[in-house]
């Protein structure tokens, strides 16, 4: 029996939950504006696209020496470019471009090694074939020193609804908790005649070969519109969130749930209703804990008036959630939430867009392992109120190299003058001075004041 199953056995769960989230009477406590004295981050955006094509979606990824890679779309052009960063990222040159099909999109990006010597850096993304508008969902893996590079198709030929609607695979391994037993996983959303159910698969050997696509809906009720469903692996097994229809107690809406695995991807739990709100909600992510069962469910709501993002927390693995709260928030639009969390104990990182019409800023903040629940003060990451609208959701990881309060890793697509085009930029709260004062020759970024 291999250590995998071993503890699989030892530690396996059911999964279940005894408590549900609620809001409370939907009353806010305004958490104000980003605090004036905590208004930037050290100066300097760096841009890490060439500034001449339209360069938009990143996906960024860490290896345990620090070096960052980022994946990011082409818009457009149907190529995906990978980005990479080895000083912590003052500088970005890419280092493999691919496309495949007529249009290759939507890239989500992981990271993993062994202890041979072998590295890998895993891209899942959507192929799309124009003629017959069929669509497959695929990994390419490249290896960064080597570079030698193959692909593996993880579901597909299938169609979607209509030429609009868009797969968003997402990848991780669990190398931060399994080292050289480390596996890559695949989630998504595909279109099943009226419903969007949500897949997974997994690869135990490190990318060469992927298991049958596993449905980890619970059932054919889903979404009428593609979900956008996250994967996280963590101390307490593998969970994935989606977005589904449920019962608020009076009525069916779109709710968020949540499924685990504690056999690696094997099989799942049937999913778990987190929310049983009123307001509309989508788009959630799920950062699991290394080391101790805490857990944290973000996703966007919408209050009517204006969108919030919202969270859920659990200590315990998933076996009781809290209520549902707000992370910091203003009467404008807080919304698109990415999430990391630090490779052992320290802080859960939240990256999210704010907008207020006039302003496209992208927000930060942090919550200790600890206590899931207390959020620091948000400060604005960018410069020029330029963040894009028509791609707002920025993405988030950690520099295991940097310590834990100054790990949180943020790009963002921006739209900033001369324009077009759209590029990608980057920052980090570690992020040093150059010999100018500045972290890239620009002049505001992130305060140093946080989390």
């Amino acid at each position: 029996m291999s250590c995998r199953a071993i503890l699989s056995w030892f530690f396996g769960v059911v999964f279940c939950c005894l408590t549900g989230p609620c809001l409370a009477g939907e009353v806010r406590v305004l958490h104000g504006e980003p605090s004036p004295g905590t208004k930037n981050w050290m100066p300097g955006d760096v841009l890490v696209t060439g500034g001449v094509l339209n360069e938009v979606k990143p996906s960024i990824t860490s290896a345990p020496n620090g070096d960052l890679y980022m994946a990011v779309e082409e818009l457009d052009s149907g190529y995906i470019r990978l980005y990479r960063s080895t000083d912590d990222g003052h500088t970005w040159g890419w280092v493999f471009a691919f496309a495949s099909g007529d249009d290759t999109r939507n890239p989500s990006v992981a990271y993993g090694e062994h202890s041979n010597g072998e590295k890998w850096v895993y891209v899942a993304y959507e192929q799309v074939t124009t003629a017959d508008d069929t669509r497959l969902v695929r990994v390419i893996r490249y290896n960064p020193i080597t570079v030698a590079w193959d692909s593996q198709t993880i579901d597909g030929p299938f169609i979607m609804s209509g030429a609009a609607d868009q797969v968003h695979p997402q990848i991780i391994t669990d190398h931060v908790d399994w080292g050289d037993d480390y596996y890559p996983y695949v989630t998504y959303a595909k279109f099943a005649i009226d419903y969007y159910p949500v897949f997974c698969s997994r690869s135990t050997d490190r990318g060469v070969a992927w298991s049958t696509p596993l449905n980890v809906t619970g059932g054919s009720e889903n979404t009428s519109w593609p979900a956008r469903p996250e994967i996280a692996y963590g101390f307490s097994g593998l969970f994935i969130t989606f977005v589904k229809p449920g019962w608020t107690g009076s009525s069916w809406s779109n709710q968020i749930w949540v499924t685990e695995s504690s056999d690696y991807g094997f099989s799942f739990t049937t999913p778990f209703q987190l929310t049983t709100t009123s307001n509309n909600v989508f788009h959630p992510v799920v950062a699991a804990a290394h080391g101790v069962g805490t857990l944290v469910v973000a996703f966007t709501m919408d209050f009517g008036a204006d969108t919030d993002v919202t969270f859920t927390s659990s200590t315990d693995g998933g076996t009781t959630w809290g209520s549902v709260d707000i992370l910091p928030w203003t009467f404008d639009y807080e919304s698109s939430v990415d999430l990391a969390v630090s490779n052992s104990g320290g802080y859960f990182h939240a990256a999210y867009k704010h907008d207020d019409m006039a302003v496209d800023e992208i927000w930060y903040s942090s919550a200790t392992v600890a206590a899931p629940t207390v959020w620091s003060s948000a400060v604005v990451v960018n410069e020029g109120n330029t963040a894009s609208a028509g791609f707002p959701r920025p993405t988030i990881a950690v520099n295991p190299a940097m310590s834990s309060d100054e790990e949180a890793a943020i790009a963002w697509t921006d739209w900033r003058q001369p324009y077009p085009p759209y590029d990608v930029y980057f920052d980090s709260a570690g992020l040093a001075f150059f010999a100018d004062g500045f972290e890239s020759g620009d002049v505001t970024a992130w305060s140093t004041s946080v989390p």
